[in-house]
């Protein structure tokens, strides 16, 4: 996708995590009572083995992985489809449509980096898809999806799991905007 993608792409990914991480740290510490790593007590009847913390993973890991499974078959389908005559139907002339769309399509679906080339090089060349809307889904899909959403729900709370997703929604979209005008 080029030299120019990929500077956008690398410093995006880089403004993303710093400032999600700073609002995330700021509004938490206004806010909430972070209380990381405590996990609820047992009664009496609670063995050693349930209260060891590999064996909690493996529980959660067993209840994700369906979604996991599932994520993974979307990902690779969308990966190996081609395109190219579906595409002259869709129309992403409008960017304040399109950014939400490709932010609601990024954000449960995990595309690691790199993959995500496989859906946004047909778009950007064959679609009037901006670059900036084409940058929310890479940011998006690559930073958050529906199983770390219930993994940090799990570990860190509702609450600063939801902060952590919104700030990344949010700086993605302000990300995208900001690409569409400076470039």
């Amino acid at each position: 996708m080029g030299v120019k993608y990929s500077i956008i792409r690398i410093v995006s990914a880089f403004v993303l995590a710093i400032l999600s991480g700073i609002v995330v740290e700021w509004i938490s510490k206004q806010f909430c009572k972070v209380e990381i790593g405590k996990f609820e007590n047992c009664n009496t009847e609670c063995s050693t083995f349930s209260n060891d913390l590999f064996v909690k993973t493996l529980v959660m890991v067993k209840k994700l992985l369906p979604y996991i499974l599932i994520g993974g078959v979307i990902s690779f389908s969308i990966e190996m489809f081609n395109p190219k005559q579906y595409l002259a139907l869709f129309n992403f002339s409008n960017e304040w449509i399109t950014m939400p769309i490709m932010l609601l399509i990024g954000i449960p679906l995990y595309v690691c980096n790199g993959a995500d080339i496989f859906i946004l090089k047909p778009l950007l060349d064959y679609t009037d898809l901006s670059l900036g809307a084409s940058m929310v889904f890479s940011l998006t899909s690559s930073s958050i999806c529906i199983s770390s959403i219930v993994m940090l729900s799990k570990f860190l709370g509702k609450r600063i799991t939801a902060i952590f997703v919104i700030s990344i929604a949010v700086l993605s979209l302000l990300i995208g905007i900001a690409i569409n005008v400076i470039v």
